[in-house]
């Protein structure tokens, strides 16, 4: 849990596995941080308006971050009864909520983290080709820089940096397969087919 309120909340070294198999250290800002940049400097992998102009700032950035900041907020009123003195300062929220809380703070830390490293750098998708299992959903339509676009509802989730296959997801329903489950979501495409 330390790791996730580290790399939300303060500047951190993240290791680097270069190659030649040595490993290396790099100094890497917040996620907090990271996202409120991306808010003006358009550094997120989203934010073009559907006439295919770009925002003067980030709105998929600046909604995320409202988000976290309001369930961080929310979450330090029911540990301590009252508001945070300074509700925008969200990185000392999340800290003091989090010391507060114990491991009860740990799937919201995820969540966020997920969250916020989505928006900054989306995984890798490919997508499957059938409806999906649980609620027979094919296509979900998406924004795409020509306006709706279909796109297929189930799809499997890659590591951005592996490319190994993490999860398979529907985009409809929300149900979701660990690897672990691949073969059976197989199967039960195979006799839905």
């Amino acid at each position: 849990m330390n790791r996730l309120v580290e790399r939300l909340t303060r500047t951190h070294k993240v290791a680097v596995l270069r190659d030649d198999g040595t490993r290396t250290y790099v100094i890497e800002e917040a996620l907090i941080e990271q996202l409120r940049a991306s808010i003006v400097s358009g550094n997120a992998k989203s934010g073009t308006a559907g006439n295919k102009q770009k925002l003067p700032m980030d709105a998929g950035a600046f909604d995320l971050y409202e988000e976290i900041k309001a369930e961080a907020n929310g979450a330090w009123e029911d540990v301590s009864g009252g508001r945070a003195s300074n509700p925008d300062a969200v990185e000392t929220i999340i800290a003091l909520w989090a010391a507060a809380v114990g491991l009860d703070a740990e799937p919201s830390l995820i969540d966020w983290e997920r969250r916020i490293e989505d928006l900054l750098s989306p995984p890798s998708v490919a997508e499957i080709d059938a409806p999906c299992v649980s609620c027979g959903v094919r296509d979900v339509p998406r924004e795409g820089p020509d306006g709706i676009v279909l796109v297929r509802a189930l799809r499997f989730i890659r590591d951005r940096v592996t490319n190994e296959t993490l999860e398979a997801r529907c985009l409809a329903c929300g149900e979701s397969w660990a690897p672990n489950q691949f073969l059976w979501l197989a199967r039960a495409i195979a006799a839905g087919a």
